[in-house]
């Protein structure tokens, strides 16, 4: 099977964190939009007579997990780089112990020649230092017809940001 390794350039993930982390506007309009999506929260009820146990199960892994706080990072890492990519722990007899996050800069997608995912690879220095089966990582992505990564939201603001503040300084990817 041919695989082709996808990986995002760096400079294109620093460019959307740096209008993120320094502009005011898009860090307001994205931190606005995570709120929006996440910020309500949710609460975990059986939908059935007898699912008390299953649902008591679901809300001690949701504590253990924190998932409030990792709904916020991951919508918030799929609206800023495009993508968000997560490991799960799993112990034998325990299930899921932990959930890893992985800065999106430090994930390359390989796939098939049909853009089925095959594997990830966690990458440092341009070294792949660990190698992850396509099933092993959760990959959420802002999507995009342009391959296996999602699309930044800043991207989308770019022509706005440029005819509201003239500023010549924010270049055309």
């Amino acid at each position: 099977m041919k695989k082709i390794t996808w990986k995002i350039p760096k400079e294109y993930y620093d460019y959307f964190e740096t209008l993120y982390k320094e502009n005011q506007n898009v860090k307001v309009t994205i931190d606005v939009m995570v709120e929006n999506i996440v910020g309500g929260g949710f609460e975990i009820v059986p939908s059935a007579e007898g699912q008390e146990e299953i649902v008591e199960e679901i809300k001690k892994f949701n504590e253990r997990i924190e998932l409030p706080r990792l709904l916020f990072e991951i919508v918030k890492d799929m609206l800023v780089y495009g993508n968000a990519f997560y490991e799960t722990v799993i112990e034998v007899g325990k299930g899921i112990t932990e959930v890893k996050h992985y800065h999106p800069k430090t994930i390359c997608i390989v796939t098939d020649t049909n853009w089925n995912i095959v594997e990830f690879l966690k990458v440092e220095d341009d070294k792949v230092i660990r190698r992850f089966k396509a099933n092993e990582i959760a990959h959420f992505s802002n999507s995009s017809k342009k391959g296996p990564y999602g699309r930044s939201q800043i991207e989308l603001l770019i022509p706005t940001l440029k005819k509201e503040s003239d500023q010549k300084d924010i270049p055309e990817l």
